[in-house]
């Protein structure tokens, strides 16, 4: 004997007691509004991509902190010997 489950009774329990025939159709990707939710879904997604994007490039400057290098070339920096007229140059 074999059971079948349908996937909307698992989703919606409370539906079982009312002893209801309601089952989920299935969908073509060409129907109108199977299309236009698709299309709408990728406006909003499209819109959504831009504020990373944008957050991406804020920090993109800011990786030498992550990989240690501008530590290390502070460092290196430090080590060197200067004049305070070079120190000034260097600052300015």
């Amino acid at each position: 004997m074999v059971l079948t489950c349908q996937v909307e009774m698992e989703l919606f329990p409370m539906m079982k007691s009312q002893n209801l025939n309601l089952k989920l159709a299935s969908l073509r990707l060409e129907e109108e509004q199977v299309q236009y939710y698709l299309d709408r879904a990728m406006e909003v997604f499209d819109l959504n991509v831009v504020g990373p994007q944008k957050y991406v490039t804020l920090y993109a400057g800011y990786t030498d902190l992550l990989t240690s290098k501008a530590e290390r070339e502070a460092g290196s920096f430090l080590l060197e010997k200067r004049t305070i007229d070079e120190m000034k140059a260097v600052s300015s």
